[in-house]
């Protein structure tokens, strides 16, 4: 097959295999020779498994030989990559921290395990902070993962090497977790689609403690994230909270709905989390998202929503923060941002976390009353630009007011991804897509929210905005000067 093949969607390139254009060992090598040549500058991987992902190409070539009248999965050879807090057997998982440097699991996560049976390869695990603690994607194996529209910055994170993969054209499926807007900010951050299903609808294995981490893709294009949902939906016994039946009983039904023009719905528009404070070019992005939204026929309404809802997560967040680092070897280095919030964890009471438990379900049901009579909500990703690389947060460390006692307090490290952790404390499918660039030439990403098990109207109306708003041509010029953007000391 002529052409670029990392340049193509998951849609297309997966097509190209199932016809016969190219090979899936073709499709592993042009992103293997890419990761190579580019030379990842932007930490983009913590481990590249190269070797794995040629012999899994060889196999799905051979299994498809030997079953000529089977059909080819709906990622056939698709390359992938797999977050690194996510266990891929026979691949280590390091889970960002020194303490997983040499782990290889033995068995997969549920959507590892999904989306190698419907044909993707995995070339490799993405860089992640430790543990999965910040909206930062740096930590102590790697350094951190850097924004590839302007290196000296952030990625963003939890996910940020998927971002930054996804980006770079290391593979058009880049996985995530997301327990306050983890795939969601560095879809922002980097220029891409990052899609966070209801809760439950994508089983989350091992089961996380905090009830609050979601497992869903990075793509280039709304498809394609529709496509990866299509594999990864539906229920399975090692999570009790999944639901649905997988795609190999009911066949494809999100790409099927993203091509679906939604009908006039009535929109709330969400201007301000938390009161946190906006970004005057968010602000304007988020009100360019709105006209284009009212001009394609759907009614839109500014509507309030309640406060208070950070120091649930930060309690809920911490205390199992400090839940992971007593489970761990002490004699390992741990980065110092989360020994201090696991610090603050291990001193909240029981009462307290409880408190925490109790809140998040009453703001959770105030979310749903407020949006009462709305298909969607429309609110930025996050309040703010991307910020230099290496740090916690757009502060430069940890957030919050200093105590009466002039130190630092570890509650408000997440309180800068306040539009997104809503959609984690209530459990409701979002979307972050990109809408057009800051005036420094980052890309600034808004966000559609639904009603819980309504994923396929966010994302129908997410490709709606899509189409009305092309995003890939910028992306192709990342493409294409990818393999200039300078290397970065770790």
């Amino acid at each position: 097959m002529s052409g670029d093949l990392t340049a193509l969607s998951a849609v297309e390139l997966s097509a190209a295999c199932r016809s016969g254009e190219c090979s899936p060992a073709e499709a592993a090598d042009a992103v293997l020779d890419r990761i190579a040549a580019t030379g990842d500058p932007c930490q983009a991987f913590i481990t590249v498994a190269a070797d794995q992902a040629r012999a899994a190409a060889r196999a799905l070539t051979a299994a498809r030989a030997s079953r000529a009248r089977a059909a080819p999965g709906p990622l056939f050879g698709v390359p992938i990559t797999v977050k690194d807090l996510t266990a891929t057997a026979g691949i280590r998982t390091t889970r960002g921290s020194l303490a997983g440097a040499h782990t290889v699991p033995a068995v997969s996560a549920v959507a590892v395990q999904r989306l190698e049976a419907a044909g993707a390869i995995i070339v490799g695990k993405t860089t992640t902070c430790d543990g999965g603690w910040k909206a930062e994607a740096g930590n102590l194996l790697v350094g951190p993962a850097r924004n590839p529209w302007d290196p000296a910055l952030t990625a963003g994170g939890s996910s940020g090497g998927a971002g930054v993969a996804v980006a770079m054209g290391y593979g058009p499926i880049g996985t995530g977790t997301d327990g306050a807007g983890s795939v969601r900010v560095p879809a922002s951050f980097c220029g891409v689609v990052g899609y966070k299903p209801s809760f439950g609808l994508v089983p989350y294995s091992p089961v996380s403690a905090e009830g609050l981490s979601h497992f869903g893709p990075l793509t280039r294009t709304v498809g394609d994230a529709a496509l990866a949902l299509d594999v990864l939906a539906g229920a399975d016994e090692r999570d009790p909270a999944s639901w649905g039946r997988p795609w190999a009983e009911r066949g494809p039904s999100f790409s099927a709905a993203a091509e679906r023009a939604p009908g006039p719905l009535r929109i709330a528009v969400i201007d301000s989390v938390d009161d946190y404070p906006v970004d005057a070019e968010v602000k304007e992005a988020l009100g360019a998202a709105a006209n284009l939204l009212s001009g394609l026929g759907h009614r839109l309404e500014p509507v309030t929503w309640p406060t208070g809802a950070y120091r649930w997560l930060s309690v809920i967040l911490a205390a199992c923060a400090a839940a992971d680092i007593r489970a761990r070897d002490r004699a390992v280095a741990v980065d110092g941002g989360l020994a201090r919030v696991a610090d603050w964890g291990a001193r909240l009471s029981a009462a307290e976390l409880a408190e925490a438990m109790a809140g998040r379900a009453a703001f959770a049901e105030h979310i749903r009353l407020a949006m009462d009579g709305y298909d969607l909500a429309l609110l930025p990703t996050t309040p703010v630009l991307p910020f230099s690389a290496g740090t916690d947060s757009p502060e430069g460390g940890l957030l919050d007011d200093s105590r009466p006692d002039g130190t630092l307090d570890p509650a408000g490290w997440l309180a800068w991804c306040s539009f997104c952790y809503v959609g984690n404390l209530t459990g409701y499918p979002a979307i972050s897509l990109p809408l057009g660039t800051s005036s420094g030439g980052l890309p600034i990403g808004i966000q559609l929210m639904g009603r819980w098990r309504q994923d396929a109207s966010v994302l129908a109306a997410a490709r709606q905005i899509e189409i009305a708003a092309p995003w890939a041509g910028r992306l192709r010029q990342l493409h294409e000067r990818s393999g200039r953007i300078p290397r970065h000391d770790r």
